[in-house]
């Protein structure tokens, strides 16, 4: 069974909102838009949370777009109940897709903002999702501000995930916090998962939120009354006694001069902003909330798994949300993960068809794996924490995964300039995108039956592994070279592997894929306790040369300086010039010019000096290096 998207509208009959909305378990989702493919929000879309395959292909012309306008996210996922929840979502682009944490309520003690993630697509818990020919353009996480400190009401409520904490304009009720989406009433009442305000008539503590909710703040007359705790990504509410309310991951609620409520951690600092604290007294405090942290520019995976084949484009952005202002100020929030944030225990699989992209950051403590035949390509300076494992195809690195451990399995390969941690190979590694070298941040381990591939070039050097630990080659296992085109130097060395640790062992197997392009020359392996290197030699020593002389030869005088008599044959001449001047280097026409000198005087039978002489000769000639090892050539000697 399959929903058609007709209308490009944002809400009504054949909109996406509609289909979303009225769309079947196992449903596919198709678009036959005749009249343009741009779809642009002017709401937040419908909550996906059944089992959905959404296909942009369009039946009507182009591929869809679906632009978020600079203020609304894209894709929100969530798995509810037990059943697993499977999406697969192919074929489009996202636009200018924006995740806004809300602001806290401002107030005498300003509340929290709410956490802004995952612009394009945010997946929650353990549902698990497909992003299959998606392209991510200029979407954002915007991390909610902090309330201000204001001289009116009591305390503020909390931002949550899209929903604005309020402040209820009275000293007996604290402000509510906002919801998923959903903004607190003007009142005391929470958004959707966000806690309500603390009340006088009746008399009821301030709520803390639900996930994606801000916490309630408290009211003017309960000194005693804590303020309400953010949820997952709302930020807590206001407290005028005791302290302000912690958010959860959004910033921290304002507060007297007890404690101002911590912002929401992911890890160490990372999060949200703190609360104020009240230094100038009752009578006049205005304190404001910390602010909200920007997570996940284009994509946020809280758990579960996300199989990836899509491109991120390095427009993305992250803004961290303000602090709150007032005589005592909330801090900022913090932003990170412009194109990724994963969450401890998600997981983003790599699985391309072909050759994809992502060129913004990932973030968080989440893994990698890359799976398929395909290539990725990563660049940015990456720091998310989790483990990279490389199980087939290709991940090339243009950057930096410093933070992961990474381990390429016997399919797979890892290559690019790229700077990774500790890295275990049971396949292939090939610094560079032709020459280039992999920074190995700790040990490196180079496991059997593995292959580390290099690439040797005459000007440019060689790929290189530089390991700050350790190097630990296990046997069998291959060094694999391939030399580029050009002209190579006798005695040029290269230095392939360096670890500052020391190195064990050596390569069982080395090979060169194209001998040809070194001519009749040779590379050569060798260690030293922290390297391996290869070095340039000629063949010279087994040139056989075999020569058509036409009579030109007139004296063989080549050579014969410290000689005591000039009867040098023409083979020992010819043989001692390719030993001297022209060593093997490459494959072409190469002209030579040889001339030697040679003045002194004849001595009579008793050793004096006699009448003086002179000799002097030249040879000129060519010689040609085939695609063999024949070497065909013309010289004139005189």
């Amino acid at each position: 069974m399959a929903g058609t998207v007709t209308s490009n509208a944002n809400s009504g009959p054949g909109t996406l909102r509609r289909v979303l909305n009225n769309a079947s378990a196992g449903e596919t989702i198709i678009f036959d838009l005749k009249q343009s493919n741009l779809i642009r929000l002017k709401t937040h879309l419908p909550i996906i949370d059944k089992n959905l395959t959404i296909d942009g292909s369009n039946l009507g012309g182009k591929e869809v777009i679906i632009d978020g306008n600079g203020s609304h996210p894209g894709f929100f996922i969530e798995k509810s109940g037990t059943a697993p929840l499977i999406v697969l979502i192919k074929n489009l682009t996202l636009n200018d897709c924006i995740s806004k944490g809300g602001p806290g309520g401002s107030a005498t003690y300003g509340g929290g903002g709410g956490m802004g993630a995952g612009g394009g697509v945010f997946v929650n818990n353990v549902a698990t999702v497909t992003l299959k020919n998606i392209t991510f353009t200029a979407c954002g996480a915007n991390g909610g501000t902090g309330g201000n400190g204001a001289r009116q009401g009591a305390a503020g409520g909390g931002g949550g995930l899209g929903g604005e904490g309020s402040f209820a304009g009275i000293l007996s009720r604290g402000g509510g916090g906002g919801g998923l989406y959903t903004n607190a009433d003007d009142e005391n009442g929470g958004g959707t998962e966000g806690g309500d305000g603390q009340t006088s008539f009746p008399d009821t503590p301030a709520e803390s939120g639900g996930d994606f909710g801000g916490g309630g703040g408290t009211n003017i007359n309960f000194a005693g009354s804590a303020a309400g705790v953010g949820g997952f990504a709302g930020g807590g509410g206001g407290g005028i006694a005791i302290k302000g309310g912690d958010g959860g991951t959004g910033g921290g609620g304002g507060a007297s001069d007890i404690l101002g409520g911590s912002g929401g951690k992911f890890y160490d600092n990372f999060g949200g902003g703190k609360g104020g604290l009240d230094i100038q007294g009752p009578e006049d405090p205005q304190v404001g909330g910390g602010g909200g942290a920007g997570v996940g520019g284009a994509v946020f995976v809280r758990g579960g798994t996300l199989t990836f084949d899509s491109d991120i484009e390095n427009n993305q952005t992250l803004t961290a949300g303000a602090g709150g202002t007032g005589k005592s100020s909330g801090e900022n929030g913090s932003a990170d993960g412009m194109g990724i944030y994963l969450m401890n225990g998600a997981t983003l699989k790599l699985e391309p068809s072909g050759t994809k992209r992502i060129s913004a950051q990932i973030s968080g403590q989440g893994a990698i794996i890359k799976e398929g035949a395909g290539t990725y390509i990563i660049t940015s300076t990456n720091n998310y924490t989790g483990t990279t494992q490389i199980n087939n195809g290709t991940l090339i690195v243009n950057g930096s995964i410093k933070s992961s451990t990474v381990t390429v399995g016997a399919s797979g390969t890892l290559s690019g300039a790229a700077t990774v941690g500790p890295l275990v190979v049971d396949g292939k590694v090939k610094p560079g995108n032709s020459i280039g070298t992999i920074q190995v941040n700790g040990n490196y381990t180079q496991n059997a039956n593995s292959t580390y591939q290099v690439e040797i070039d005459p000007t440019e050097g060689s790929s290189k592994l530089a390991i700050t630990g350790t190097a630990q080659i296990n046997n069998p296992s291959t060094i694999e070279v391939t030399a580029l085109s050009g002209e190579y130097d006798i005695d040029h060395q290269y230095t392939v592997l360096n670890a500052n640790g020391g190195r064990t062992n050596q390569y069982s197997t080395f090979t060169i894929t194209n001998p040809n392009e070194l001519d009749a020359g040779a590379l050569t392996i060798s260690y030293t306790p922290n390297t391996v290197e290869l070095t340039f030699l000629t063949h010279s020593d087994n040139i056989t040369v075999t020569a058509l002389s036409i009579g030109f030869v007139s004296n063989s005088i080549l050579n014969q300086v410290n000689h005591s008599q000039s009867d040098l044959g023409f083979e020992q001449s010819i043989l001692r010039y390719y030993q001297s001047f022209c060593p093997c280097k490459r494959k072409k026409i190469r002209p030579y010019l040889s001339a030697n000198y040679l003045h002194g005087h004849y001595k009579t039978s008793n050793y004096t000096l006699a009448s003086p002489f002179s000799l002097s000769g030249v040879v000129a000639g060519l010689d040609y290096w085939n695609q063999t090892d024949l070497i065909i050539g013309g010289f004139f000697n005189y």
